[in-house]
């Protein structure tokens, strides 16, 4: 009877349970559709699919480009533009232009001006495109902005330039010259001048370390600087004291400009004594390559030629000469004439004995007359004479049996003696060493 109560009784309790569980649940899902959070879900609004192109993914360009990029913007249902709509750009941290041409082709301004010129780094351009009922779209380009290809040429007056090999320039003792840079930007198709450019002009040499000058900008991409061979500073290693050199010195020029490729040259040049030749002006019978002298005292006239400059005579010579047989010609004297400086007078003696019975007996002697100044090649000018011992009698007679055979062994002599006299001085350095 016990065991029957105790039955009754869990299961009453179990019941209960079961309908207050599921009255629970019912009531909780209830307020929750009547909550204020719930979500409905919503279909979104459609739009019209859209693409854009643009010019080519890698674009290059020369420093100083300014043009316009072409970009699209289209339905892709008929392959209609779409004019109107908003764009905005980005190109580093610039906003370039855009135009709208009203069917769907917009245009970006590019101005690599606002750019610093890198050849390996690209400048991100982004364009968006945005319009309401459209498909919104991005066209990314890279944008190389190159610096300026240029070239650099030095000019010098032609007279300095050797008709070849090096050095690039000579340049007398003394002298001074122009030179002109020139700096160019060049394209494929023209070639233009590049102002505002820094250059550097740095001369070093044998008897310096290391000078600047200082060019000055003509403009259009020229500068000048201005090489004076007077200038003591050239020779540091010589108590500023000018003289020629056998060594070369050297002119290096760099220009720079941003955005501009660098450009250098170097040019060699030489210092070198002025070039002289010695002219014979009067006093003087010459014929078949000899000149003849007659019996006692002559007086010659010659100048010094500054070959250099205009051919002009030069003053201020140590003359001397000598004379290949002292007992048949004597060199009495060498003025300079002080009311023509740079003409010069030698008076010579034949000391042929007169004879009234045989006025044309020849002796044949080789006369050199030396001129020698600081800052001048030493010159050299070998005469070969042929004395007589008569006044008078020009021109001599033609030269037959023995006399003939003398005038040839003498002239061989004197062109031998002449070049073994070149060979020697050609070893010999005419500057500092």
């Amino acid at each position: 009877m016990g065991l029957l109560l105790i039955f009754v009784m869990l299961f009453s309790f179990q019941t209960f349970f079961t309908k207050n569980t599921i009255a629970e649940i019912h009531i909780n899902q209830e307020e929750e559709s009547s909550s204020p959070t719930h979500k409905e879900t919503c279909t979104p609004c459609s739009v019209n699919e859209t693409t854009a192109s643009g010019p080519d993914a890698i674009y290059h360009y020369i420093w100083g480009w300014v043009a316009n990029l072409s970009f699209s913007y289209y339905e892709l249902e008929g392959y209609v533009g779409i004019p109107g709509a908003n764009v905005t750009c980005t190109l580093a941290e610039l906003s370039p232009a855009v135009f709208d041409l009203d069917n769907g082709t917009y245009l970006v301004e590019i101005n690599t001006t606002m750019l610093e010129a890198e050849e390996h780094i690209p400048y991100a351009l982004i364009v968006r495109f945005d319009k309401a009922g459209y498909e919104n779209q991005v066209v990314t380009r890279d944008i190389f902005a190159y610096p300026i290809y240029t070239e650099l040429t030095i000019i010098a007056p032609a007279v300095n330039q050797p008709v070849s090999g090096l050095p690039d320039l000579v340049i007398p003792l003394g002298d001074s010259i122009d030179i002109l840079i020139i700096y160019n930007g060049t394209t494929d198709d023209e070639t233009s001048g590049i102002d505002g450019a820094h250059v550097d002009a740095i001369v070093t040499g044998p008897t310096l370390g290391a000078h600047a000058l200082e060019p000055v900008e003509l403009g259009e991409g020229i500068y000048h600087l201005n090489l004076d061979t007077s200038e003591e500073w050239l020779y540091e290693f010589n108590n500023g004291i000018p003289a020629s050199h056998i060594l070369p010195y050297y002119l290096t020029v760099e220009v720079f400009k941003e955005s501009a490729n660098p450009s250098s040259v170097l040019a060699r040049f030489m210092i070198i004594d002025i070039p002289t030749e010695i002219v014979l002006l009067s006093g003087f019978y010459w014929e078949a390559g000899v000149f003849y002298l007659e019996a006692g005292i002559s007086w010659w006239e010659f100048s010094v030629i500054d070959n250099w400059h205009n051919g002009s005579s030069t003053q201020g010579f140590n003359v001397t000469a000598e004379s290949s047989d002292h007992n048949a010609l004597e060199i009495a004297s060498i003025t300079e004439d002080s009311s023509d400086p740079g003409v010069y007078t030698i008076t010579l003696h034949n000391k042929a004995r007169v004879s009234g019975n045989s006025p044309y007996i020849y002796a044949f002697v080789l006369l050199v007359i030396i001129a020698e100044k600081d800052g001048y090649v030493k010159s050299m000018m070998d005469v070969s004479i042929g004395l007589f011992t008569g006044i008078g009698g020009y021109p001599p007679p033609v030269f037959t049996g023995l006399p003939a055979l003398i005038v040839v062994l003498t002239c061989m002599s004197a062109m031998y003696l002449r070049n073994r006299r070149k060979m020697s001085s050609a070893a010999t350095p005419t500057g500092n060493d």
